[in-house]
């Protein structure tokens, strides 16, 4: 039996068990669905009826819908999806994740169907988050669904979870994003948003490297505030040649043409 990283503040005991075996069917069988939103519904009733009912079973201070929590929540979905009657500590209840996706070698991809990402479709936005069984907000292109293969009830999950109690790792997982079109597509539109906004800020970057390397040899225009006197220039020379011929005071020529253009 492997010991894994198991965080929660809950006793895996008789009073768990009674309390999960009394959720409604109906909310059960929501658990079968493959679409990532009705599980990620199903999954918030879910914490949210553990919440309720905490005072049914033993934990070590307060259930709250909070990120504190994550590890607790991450627990008691796993043992929801789980068949209990095999279960008498929670490594059981994880053992029965990893056993399940250790029957299929290539990835999970084959016949057995207990490991798949999420179908988010061609308009998908990647910009949205979704909550992984643990209440965590997540990126999509971390996202997967895991089934229990003693039950046949799902969960949605993120890569973090996967890789904290041993179901898969970080190269794995990555592995098999990169096979599947939806995943690929999500993140390419990632790193074109991050490159576009590296370029405006290399561009700010640029601009204001420009300024204070002139701010270094010009003085300002009197009149206009441009940078355009040069600072070896005689103190008397107040104004740049354009403010100085414009007819004008205290008017720029060029902000002059610009609006004498607009005027025809």
């Amino acid at each position: 039996m492997e010991d894994y990283n198991n965080n929660t503040r809950i006793v895996f005991d008789y009073n768990l068990k009674h309390c999960i075996m009394n959720i409604p069917v109906d909310l059960i069988e929501q658990l079968k669905t493959f679409d990532y939103v009705s599980l990620q519904d199903t999954q918030m009733k879910l914490r949210e009826y553990f919440v309720f009912h905490q005072n049914e079973f033993n934990i070590a201070g307060r259930l709250t819908l909070s990120y504190e929590c994550c590890p607790d929540f991450y627990a008691l979905i796993s043992a929801v999806i789980a068949d209990l009657s095999m279960c008498e500590t929670w490594n059981n209840v994880y053992d029965q994740f990893v056993s399940s996706l250790k029957q299929d070698e290539t990835l999970f991809d084959a016949s057995y169907n207990n490991f798949k990402l999420c179908d988010y479709g061609d308009d998908y936005n990647e910009k949205e988050k979704i909550i992984c069984m643990c209440s965590h907000l997540c990126c999509p292109e971390n996202m997967s669904i895991i089934t229990n293969r003693y039950t046949g009830l799902n969960a949605l999950i993120a890569c973090d979870c996967l890789e904290k109690t041993g179901i898969i790792n970080s190269y794995h997982f990555k592995k098999k994003v990169k096979k599947n079109d939806c995943y690929s597509k999500i993140i390419v539109k990632k790193e074109l948003e991050k490159q576009k906004l590296k370029n405006k800020i290399y561009k700010w970057e640029k601009m204001v490297s420009q300024y204070l390397e002139k701010n270094t040899t010009h003085r300002k225009c009197a009149e206009c505030g441009v940078l355009s006197i040069l600072k070896n220039e005689p103190l008397w020379k107040k104004k740049c040649y354009n403010c100085y011929c414009n007819p004008q005071a205290g008017v720029c020529l060029l902000k002059t043409k610009t609006r004498t253009r607009n005027n025809y």
